[in-house]
């Protein structure tokens, strides 16, 4: 009991969890600038993640209020902030000049986000503040590569066919690429912040992770899980900035296309990836290794068959030139 109070007693305040919006913004801008996202720093373009993050921090606010007057009764803390959410995204879009999505999310994020940091759900509060500032990233993103990919493509044949759909599948691959990356950036920010940034819940999927009053060792395979799956994504946006327009829109009846690592193999990839962190916290050392190098040697050999890379010497044992039509090789 002793041990509890002394854990209790010695968590992070909660005014330490107001660093994680402004932090997310600025990775976000960050990011524009490496990838080469054409973000202008004005105050209307950048409305809408201020917005978010403002809403993030107020979501901890009546954490701050509790834990100052601990005589406070949770119904009146609930209203308060339901009518602090109703009220604010209503003047925001009355007279802020913010739109009436970016308005929603701040209602949203100030009433989910506060219901999550009073029980104790921090990781998931991150997750969501990540994921709203991702999600203007993402739009900027898909904007870009929306302007630069063409709606009409003249094939080799000199026929004109128009790409208007496959320019629309390639901008949402890009929106939804830049969002869950920046999803998965949010629980891993909430998962480093575990005990040193914000509290170490009791409650909920991330208690098993146990209490700490700093960096916890013990989730260090769910840290590179996630930090392979945000890698994972990030190779599958490089893959696609680095390939011709074919590949990037898809049309599979030129000569050269070979297309690129899409969505689902980053996703899937992720998702063996938290497979393997779930055995090797369990010390199965040689199921992890099989399950890994497995996954690893399929996406290898299907990136070779898609052609996507390509072994000279392999080719020319089969007869084959770079990016001519395979045929299986004995």
């Amino acid at each position: 009991m002793d041990e509890q109070m002394d854990m209790k007693a010695n968590q992070p305040s909660a005014v330490m969890g107001l660093l994680l919006a402004p932090l997310a913004v600025l990775l976000a801008l960050a990011t524009t600038r490496v990838v080469g996202i054409e973000y202008d720093l004005t105050l209307n373009n950048m409305m809408p993640m201020l917005v978010v993050a403002v809403a993030s921090m107020l979501a901890l606010v009546p954490r701050i209020v509790q834990e100052s007057q601990p005589g406070l009764s949770t119904s009146t803390v609930s209203l308060s902030v339901l009518v602090l959410a109703l009220v604010g995204a209503e003047l925001l879009y009355a007279f802020a000049d913010v739109d009436a999505l970016a308005a929603l999310m701040f209602a949203l994020l100030v009433v989910f986000g506060s219901n999550m940091d009073l029980r104790g759900r921090h990781e998931w509060r991150t997750a969501m503040t990540f994921s709203a500032v991702g999600f203007w990233l993402a739009i900027s993103a898909a904007g870009d590569v929306y302007a630069a990919l063409p709606s009409t493509y003249s094939m080799e044949s000199g026929q004109l066919v128009s790409t208007m759909n496959l320019e629309r599948q390639a901008t949402a691959y890009v929106f939804f690429a830049y969002w869950t990356m920046a999803t998965i950036a949010g629980l891993l920010a909430g998962v480093l912040a575990r005990g040193t940034v914000n509290p170490s819940g009791e409650e909920g999927w991330f208690s098993f992770l146990g209490q700490s009053n700093g960096f916890n060792r013990s989730a260090l395979p769910l840290m590179g899980a996630l930090t392979v799956w945000i890698f994972a994504f990030a190779g599958s946006l490089w893959h696609f900035n680095s390939v011709d327009v074919i590949d990037q829109l898809g049309i599979t009846t030129e000569n050269g296309y070979h297309g690129y690592a899409g969505y689902w193999s980053a996703f899937l990839t992720g998702v063996v990836a938290l497979i393997v962190a779930g055995m090797v916290a369990e010390r199965w050392y040689t199921r992890s290794m099989l399950v890994a190098s497995m996954w690893t040697l399929y996406q290898v050999a299907a990136w070779f068959e898609a052609g996507n890379w390509y072994n000279e010497d392999h080719e020319a044992s089969c007869g084959l030139h770079p990016r001519q039509q395979r045929a299986p090789c004995v």
